[in-house]
């Protein structure tokens, strides 16, 4: 609801468009829609030490674009971004992830408007590593997504298990049996 100063002095007044009251009417116009996000680990199950992709999507279902998106997911302690993040983005303005940081960042990225009821969307992708087997949850929290259309009103949420890294076990044989020198 908009509110808008009416000039009548009247106390209460109905109209098609909305209620008068005390000299302001309020109006049924659209509101805006906050952002939404989503992650996900692919695979959701490595060892330690062996890449994971993090992948960060961003929603938009309001006509108008959103502007100057902006976060930062803090990973989990004992994950960081891998030694080749391979850093992709939709999304436009600036990603960090930098090797051995615990920290991804968007500044001043752009999610498309929706169109014909489609959400516009953005994408960032990165390559992150567990040092240590674990269950790690990594967590955008609630408001942690800022943009000209609003803030994520739902977390995002991704799982990632990291086994502790298999041993190398291995026969020798030699062939002949037996070696003259």
């Amino acid at each position: 609801m908009v509110l808008r100063r009416c000039k009548s002095p009247a106390k209460f007044v109905l109209t098609p468009l909305g209620l008068a009251l005390a000299g302001l009417v309020l109006f049924a116009d659209r509101a805006n829609a906050d952002v939404a996000i989503n992650k996900s680990f692919s695979p959701i199950s490595v060892s330690v030490n062996q890449p994971s992709t993090l992948t960060i999507d961003l929603f938009n279902a309001n006509l108008s674009p959103a502007n100057n998106v902006t976060f930062a997911d803090n990973l989990p302690a004992g994950v960081v971004v891998a030694s080749s993040p391979n850093v992709t983005s939709s999304c436009g303005g600036t990603v960090t992830a930098t090797v051995g940081s615990g920290v991804v960042t968007l500044t001043n990225g752009t999610i498309a408007q929706a169109v014909s009821g489609v959400p516009g969307q953005c994408q960032i992708s990165v390559n992150v590593i567990a040092t240590a087997p674990n269950t790690y949850v990594n967590q955008i929290p609630v408001n942690a997504v800022t943009s000209s259309q609003g803030t994520n009103p739902l977390p995002a949420n991704a799982t990632l298990t990291v086994a502790p890294a298999a041993p190398v076990t291995g026969n020798k044989t030699f062939s002949p049996n037996n070696l003259h020198g």
